[in-house]
Formats: C-alpha cells, sequence, structure tokens
C-alpha cells in the first residue's frame, strides 16, 4: 500500500507544485478550450449572423460588442469564475487531473459553464436587445408535421413546380442535393437561449457550402425547402431571405433523441 501510494507521488509533474494559481487556472481554461467555446457560442453563432440584418446603428454597436470581446477579456471572465468557484487546493486537483491520462475520460457536468455564461448576460442582454423584434433569416423552423419518405441522399433540396397549400403530398425534389453533408464543415446540437431546454441544430457550412447555400435560399425566397435526413423529408422550411455567412440553425418541434440522430446521420456522411 506505502508503495502504491509513492509511485503515484513521484508520477506527479516536478513542475505541478511550483506554478501559481492564476498559471494554473489559465491552463486549465486553456486545456478544455473554452475560450474557443465561447467565442463560437457568443461571437460566430449570436454576434456575426447579425451583422448584415440591422440597421446601420444596430450594426455599429454589434461591431463594438464582438470588439470588446476580446481573448484578454474572456479569459479575465472565465479566471474570475474560477475564482468565485475553487479553492486553491481545488484549482490544483484539476490542474493535476488534466495533466494525467485520465484527462480523456473527464466530462463537464455543465454547472461551471453555466456559471461562465451567466458571467456573460450583459452581453446577451444587449444582443437580445438588439434581436427583438428582428426575425432572423439564419433561423430554419417549421411547424410539426410527419415525415415523407422520400429516395433521396442526406441534404438540402429544391422543390420543384408549384407548392401544395395544405397537404404535403406529391411533393417533387430535384434530382440531387443543393447542399449535401460534404458541404458542412461542423454539426453540432446547442440550445437556443440560456435557460431554454429546446434543443436544435447548428450548421457551420464550408465556403463553398455557404456560396451553394446563399444561392438556394436566393432562389427561393418565399418557398420552402426540403431537408432530408435517412430517406425522410424531416423539415420543409420556407425562406424568408438569402442567408449569408454559412451559419444555419435547424430547431422544429423535436425531442432530444431525434435531433441526435439526425446530427449522427448527418456526420457520418462528412
Amino acid at each position: 500500500m506505502f508503495l502504491i501510494g509513492f509511485c503515484l507521488i513521484i508520477s506527479i509533474p516536478s513542475n505541478t507544485f511550483s506554478q501559481d494559481r492564476q498559471t494554473k487556472t489559465v491552463e486549465i481554461i486553456k486545456k478544455l478550450e473554452l475560450i474557443e467555446n465561447l467565442k463560437f457560442e457568443v461571437i460566430e453563432f449570436r454576434i456575426r449572423p447579425l451583422m448584415y440584418q440591422f440597421s446601420d446603428k444596430d450594426s455599429i454597436q454589434i461591431r463594438e460588442i464582438e470588439k470588446s470581446l476580446t481573448e484578454e477579456e474572456i479569459l479575465r471572465r472565465i479566471s474570475a469564475v474560477f475564482d468565485e468557484k475553487f479553492t486553491d487546493e481545488e484549482i490544483s486537483d484539476i490542474y493535476i487531473f488534466l495533466r494525467t491520462s485520465a484527462f480523456e475520460k473527464f466530462f463537464n457536468s455543465g454547472q461551471i459553464y453555466e456559471a461562465i455564461i451567466e458571467s456573460f448576460e450583459d452581453i446577451i442582454a444587449a444582443i437580445s436587445r438588439i434581436e427583438s423584434g428582428y426575425k432572423s433569416p439564419h433561423d430554419i423552423s417549421l411547424r410539426k408535421f410527419e415525415p415523407i419518405p422520400v429516395d433521396r441522399k442526406n441534404g438540402f433540396y429544391e422543390i420543384i413546380g408549384q407548392i401544395p397549400s395544405n397537404e404535403y403530398t406529391d411533393i417533387e425534389l430535384a434530382n440531387e442535393p443543393a447542399i449535401t453533408p460534404e458541404d458542412i464543415k461542423e454539426v453540432k446540437k446547442t440550445y437556443r437561449d440560456f435557460g431554454d431546454e429546446s434543443a436544435e441544430i447548428i450548421l457551420i457550412l464550408t465556403e463553398e457550402g455557404s456560396q451553394k447555400f446563399f444561392l438556394l435560399t436566393k432562389a427561393n425566397i418565399a418557398r420552402p425547402i426540403a431537408i432530408v435526413i435517412e430517406n425522410r423529408i424531416v423539415l420543409m422550411p420556407t425562406v424568408s431571405a438569402a442567408i449569408k455567412g454559412g451559419r444555419v440553425s435547424i430547431s422544429g418541434d423535436f425531442s432530444e433523441e431525434e435531433i441526435d440522430r439526425m446530427i449522427e446521420s448527418l456526420i457520418d456522411e462528412q
């Protein structure tokens, strides 16, 4: 027993105990990629898609918000949360844990990330005030309808001919998808607002995919497009505007299991 304890002690890197709290905290934050995650959630997903949707005055305010979110500012806010939530001993424990092979099995309960999001409530509130009264063309949502079986590959399809007013029967799709899974750079599940349990799918398109999607939506304003996953039309949203930027959110009356299954199917074909 003594021998095992001794081996565990000497396996810890010698410089572990020489690092100060701030150095350990910064390494933990970088190791967990918290800065990158915040940049995606706040800047990539919420701020940048707004750039071309609002008035000049609002656009200037949005740019100022983005400029204020420097890496140093994000690090400062996350570090402040760590200072509040963890003791020195706990910071050292996490620091040691993240420097071991056991880190690969590490999972986050979500409590700390929620606290970090709360620290950005002033930024989120400012964005929400700007968003109020606007409907983003980047949102693709749909009333609940029964999926329609089709003999088509996964992707976004243009609908040929006249659209039935009430019943989605006899829908004719293009032979090939305008957007394929290969046009998707990243796909993930997220939640629309802080505290909202409704999941949605976020698609980040490649540069080529972004151009294709812009052309698809531009050509189909006020018309639906069909989203096919696993040989079924799972969504048939109506396009409200030509969508730039290559960032698309897909939401609807789906369960978490349905969202996860659709995401897995899209990732498998990337």
